[in-house]
């Protein structure tokens, strides 16, 4: 039964791969692989990868418009930028998910030797390639120098530390166990501007690149990191972001994940739930939305599809029994809307194949209200807020009225 952090640490690792090189045969082989916090961190950022691309491809068939659109694809391509010398990520990742492989990237010669060593010794290496890139030349070099490349996602731990005097007065702010002590090299520890400028050059490289990958994450080690970040991806005018905080003892990291793609997460994978109104500030706008009704789940039920079948435009693509998926190619129910003929807005939405909005809604009735439903909104596709926001206000509104009997759908 393993005892100390480091037994522990070593069996979650040796569960999650084949097999272990020993830690002397180099320096730092997994980091810090004796911070058993430091560890689970790497596993939960792997964890929350899962989640973001399960649901991304969840979603993509979602709001396909017929069962012969293509599906999303079952194989997951990823890059690992500055694998270090374990390669840790891409094994965790191929060892838990047999449909990943990974291109892992780093500066460091001598680091990559190492990690090719453990690729081939977890017989990975059909699956996992390296490629040293230029510490001048660009991040994402495997998409920049194959214009034809495309990911699922890419992944990063970047350097938190813009020197060692930074370390230092970060170090000096904990109380640091023996086995919390940092043992990464320079090029993994330290990067001229630290983290936040890191991540910053990956977003201008990303808005060059954009669709050709999926999700860009990274993982920040400070919470001014975080705020520096997405103050950036709002300057390049990126909405669709996703954050997450992993936690491990007294440890806190957090993720940030950021696409030009239009689909959206819930707000169980892509939100924290906080009220911390420093977070609060800067988390996304919700994607889930949830509207409560004083009925049974068969009245909200015909009020919905009463409410739906009155707004020009929109059609259900597929249903079940508390569910369906609803699509919109524009905007035909607020005020301004209206005052266009039927006539114009029904051929416009008819010969538009884009779905400007796809919606689950879901009944809930155990929503926590002693009588009464409740009515879940789920953005799946889209990229104007408003558009979803105004939707969900507008069905929510009619419906409360239908049941009310104050308002007569036409």
């Amino acid at each position: 039964m393993p005892t100390s952090p480091e037994q522990v640490c070593r069996l979650i690792l040796h569960r999650c791969c084949y097999s272990l090189l020993s830690l002397q045969r180099v320096r730092a082989l997994f980091l810090d692989i004796c911070d058993l916090e430091a560890a689970l961190h790497r596993l939960n950022y792997i964890q929350w990868l899962e989640a973001l691309l399960r649901v991304t491809a969840e979603h993509w068939n979602l709001s396909a418009d017929s069962t012969s659109s293509p599906t999303y694809p079952d194989n997951i391509r990823g890059i690992d930028i500055g694998t270090g010398a374990s390669a840790i990520y891409p094994l965790l990742g191929c060892k838990r998910n047999p449909t990943w492989s990974f291109t892992a990237t780093d500066i460091d010669e001598k680091s990559l030797r190492y990690a090719q060593a453990n690729v081939e010794a977890n017989k990975l290496h059909d699956r996992i390639c390296m490629t040293r890139t230029d510490p001048d030349g660009p991040i994402f070099a495997p998409l920049t120098l194959d214009i034809h490349a495309r990911y699922d996602f890419t992944m990063c731990n970047p350097p938190f530390y813009e020197g060692w005097e930074d370390q230092k007065a970060s170090a000096e702010g904990k109380d640091l166990s023996p086995s919390a002590v940092c043992t990464g090299s320079e090029v993994e520890m330290i990067t001229f501007g630290g983290e936040s400028h890191f991540v910053g050059r990956m977003i201008e490289e990303s808005v060059q690149l954009r669709e050709r990958c999926c999700w860009y994450t990274s993982m920040l080690g400070k919470m001014t990191s975080l705020i520096d970040v997405v103050e950036a991806l709002k300057q390049q005018l990126v909405t669709n972001y996703a954050v997450t905080e992993l936690v491990q003892g007294q440890t806190r990291r957090w993720v940030i994940a950021w696409s030009y793609n239009d689909i959206r997460l819930p707000d169980s994978v892509g939100r924290l739930s906080t009220s911390s109104p420093v977070i609060q500030s800067i988390i996304p706008l919700r994607n889930t939305l949830l509207h409560n009704f004083s009925c049974s789940t068969k009245e909200m039920q015909n009020a919905l599809e009463d409410v739906l079948g009155s707004i020009v435009g929109s059609r259900t693509i597929r249903r079940d029994e508390y569910s369906q998926i609803v699509r919109a190619s524009r905007n035909t129910w607020s005020r301004k809307a209206r005052r266009a003929t039927h006539h114009e807005m029904a051929g416009s939405a008819s010969n538009s194949d884009e779905a400007g909005l796809v919606c689950l809604l879901t009944s809930i009735s155990d929503s926590g209200m002693e009588d009464g439903v409740a009515l879940q909104f789920q953005w799946v596709k889209g990229q104007d807020y408003g558009l979803f926001e105004g939707f969900t206000s507008h069905v929510a509104r009619k419906m409360k009225g239908r049941l009310a009997g104050q308002d007569k759908i036409r």
